[in-house]
């Protein structure tokens, strides 16, 4: 096979195998896309059986060649075999055992044997040449009739290389095929043999003599072109089988991956269905739909089951402080520690956000089901570490029963949620099942939300006051406006039962601008009527603090009312500022208006002094509980706030003075300011101005 054939072979060979590769990568890519997973697993019985395949047709393919090669290599040794009977005999007629390395080149008989091998040599031109080799009695190999021989085929002989050979001349070239011959075997070379002339494939018959024995060789040099080029051909006409045959399995299985490749798809994308249906993201637990068709396949064949609503309590101020990831991390921990402790056969689910629901088959009584609730909740007060930090989660259950407070999935869900929404007026219950009295609370609350809707359009709400003194001077310096809701038929509503409603219903907002401007309005009159500066404190509500436009509503107000913004004080509570960094910016927004700021109820928080000090405000307000029992017990706390306060340059109010001896203290640890029901219970504004008048005569009388 010629050099060029031998590069076309490895090329396309090589080029078949590229194929394979680029199609097993874009086969590898595909399922990495389409399924996510590692191809190895996904296509290692396919590639094992492709693989095979493949092999098989290469060793099929080089069978195929192998026994194209055999036929070509068959018809060159038959004719060459027939050749050389006939030759040998004739040779052997014509005395060609006389001729030996003495021999001179014009005995008769050299010329009749050469004559006679020349007639053979040019009428078969497939043959390029005809000799005769002998052994001599050092067992060298010599010519003893070497035709002329027109090796490149110009039809001139010329050059020392195409001249007959001298008899005796030594060939010394090892060739099997030679050696096998003189032994008596006829041979032919499996394959040509390249010299400067070409391809040449050599055949050789032994010549016996008269008593049997081998007494020379007759060597037949076919041309060995034609021999490359038929196995060339044969070649060809494997790849020609072959190639088609790989790509028509490269295709089949290319196929055959794409069809698995999209059936997986396909029930991958079924089975995320199912699950983003059925299960939640975060968690992994059951969502709704899975809680609602299992509690409806319970109540056929369980008895009785209780449902558990819960909500985990204090999330919020961890995404605030660290930010979701950090949180939805710290509820993956959390619900883990609540799997954890739960009982075979028992159903935790994911109602949405905070909610959480939990089934528990068969319970024989409620002290059963309190038990699992005040384990769980025994589960929350381990702290949990996370991003460096211990944080502390609470929850509240709301409870119901099948069969009975219902018999199907939404309505347990419900009162159960109405049990747990009835814990919401209780700071220190966690736990509560559906009764007659929640049901009750529940249509109570309903009515006070569809009134208190329209508690604001009917201007039912009123703002009253306390005043605010200076604990040195004993002067007033401002009050605390409180908003009263009046009931045209329920009288006055505490604001207790309708802030948190109110908050709930994200109707703080519109309520908290009506008295701002209320506030400012009424200071405004106020100030006129008695020229007296004081300063009118307003709460501010978490909701309100985190609406973006409070800075620009206020400016709004103050300008409107013509309020000077230095008589305007807004308390936010230290649950407002969790996240430091946005309640600093809008703080220092609030300031820049010229407002002052006070941080209300300090102390009952869990405020960062580190934090604390950055913050742009003009007064702490303590809360009114340090104050409570003194001096029956130790000031040191409340004494300390007051110094930290002092410290950090703050005005210092105390809230909740109800004696006098809460005023005398104060006075001691040089509060600044104070206000509480000893000065004053709040007041409505139409008694007001006579309060300040009054309050300021007196004062003055006893300063005189």
């Amino acid at each position: 096979m010629s050099m060029n054939s031998s590069m076309e072979f490895y090329l396309i060979t090589i080029g078949a195998l590229l194929f394979i590769i680029v199609v097993k990568l874009y086969l590898r890519l595909l399922i990495k896309r389409k399924l996510g997973i590692s191809s190895y697993k996904f296509t290692r019985k396919n590639d094992s059986i492709f693989y095979l395949v493949i092999i098989c047709l290469f060793i099929g393919g080089k069978w195929y060649e192998h026994y194209l090669g055999e036929e070509v290599h068959t018809k060159y040794k038959r004719d060459s075999e027939y050749i050389g009977t006939l030759f040998s005999k004739e040779l052997r007629q014509l005395n060609h055992q006389l001729i030996d390395d003495q021999t001179a080149s014009g005995m008769a008989v050299y010329h009749r044997i050469y004559n006679k091998m020349l007639d053979w040599q040019n009428s078969n031109p497939q043959v390029i040449s005809i000799y005769t080799l002998k052994k001599n009695e050092q067992k060298d190999n010599y010519f003893a009739v070497g035709l002329e021989t027109d090796y490149n085929r110009d039809g001139i002989i010329r050059g020392d290389d195409e001249l007959k050979i001298p008899i005796g001349t030594l060939y010394d070239e090892y060739i099997p095929e030679l050696e096998r011959a003189f032994t008596g075997k006829y041979s032919i070379q499996e394959y040509p043999t390249k010299d400067e002339w070409g391809y040449s494939l050599s055949a050789f018959y032994p010549i016996n003599s008269s008593a049997d024995s081998t007494d020379a060789v007759l060597g037949i040099d076919y041309d060995g072109d034609s021999f490359v080029k038929a196995m060339e051909q044969n070649q060809w006409r494997v790849f020609g089988f072959l190639i088609p045959a790989i790509i028509a399995v490269l295709l089949i299985f290319v196929v055959r991956m794409y069809t698995k490749i999209e059936r997986q798809a396909e029930y991958l994308r079924r089975k995320e269905i199912d699950k983003m249906a059925y299960y939640d993201d975060l968690t992994n637990l059951p969502n709704r739909n899975f809680i609602l068709d299992v509690i409806d396949s319970y109540s056929k064949e369980h008895p009785a089951f209780a449902v558990m609503l819960f909500d985990l309590r204090g999330l919020d101020s961890i995404n605030n402080l660290l930010g979701y990831t950090v949180g939805d991390n710290f509820l993956k921990k959390a619900i883990s520690k609540i799997h954890a402790e739960l009982s075979q056969g028992q159903l935790l689910g994911r109602w949405g956000g905070c909610d959480f629901v939990l089934i528990v088959p068969d319970y024989h009584s409620e002290k059963q089901v309190l038990a699992i609730a005040e384990d769980i909740l025994n589960k929350l007060k381990n702290p949990i570490l996370m991003d460096g930090r211990e944080f502390q989660l609470s929850a509240q259950f709301g409870i119901s029963t099948y069969p009975k407070d219902g018999t199907d999935g939404k309505t347990l869900i419900n009162n159960a949620d109405m049990a747990r929404t009835h814990l919401s007026k209780y700071d220190n219950r966690h736990i509560q099942f559906f009764n007659e009295q929640v049901v009750n609370e529940v249509h109570k609350k309903l009515n006070l939300e569809i009134e208190l809707r329209k508690a604001l359009q009917r201007n039912e709400f009123v703002l009253f006051y306390q005043p605010q003194l200076s604990v040195k001077t004993g002067e007033m310096i401002g009050m605390e406006a409180l908003i009263r809701w009046i009931h045209p038929e329920k009288g006055m509503v505490p604001p207790n039962d309708f802030i948190p409603l109110a908050e709930e219903l994200k109707l703080i907002e519109s309520i908290g601008r009506w008295v701002i401007k209320e506030a400012c309005e009424q200071t405004m009159l106020l100030f006129e009527r008695t020229r007296l500066p004081l300063t009118v404190s307003v709460n501010l509500s978490p909701i309100q603090f985190e609406n973006e436009s409070i800075v620009s509503d206020i400016q709004s107000i103050l300008e409107e009312t013509g309020l000077p913004a230095r008589y305007l004080d807004l308390e936010i509570t230290e649950s407002a500022i969790v996240n430091y960094q946005r309640s600093s910016t809008l703080l220092k927004g609030i300031k820049s208006l010229g407002v002052q700021i006070s941080l209300d109820d300090f102390g009952a928080g869990y405020s960062s002094l580190s934090h604390l000090k950055n913050l742009t405000i003009d007064r702490l307000k303590i809360d009114r509980s340090f104050l409570k029992d003194i001096p029956e017990k130790d000031d040191t706390i409340l004494s300390s706030i007051i110094l930290l306060g002092h410290h950090l340059q703050l005005i210092v109010l105390a809230e909740g003075a109800e004696t006098k001896d809460h005023l005398e203290f104060l006075k001691k640890r040089d509060c600044d300011q104070v206000q509480g029901y000893y000065l004053s219970k709040p007041i409505p504004f139409a008694e007001i101005e006579e309060y300040v008048k009054n309050y300021q005569s007196q004062h003055i009388s006893r300063t005189s």
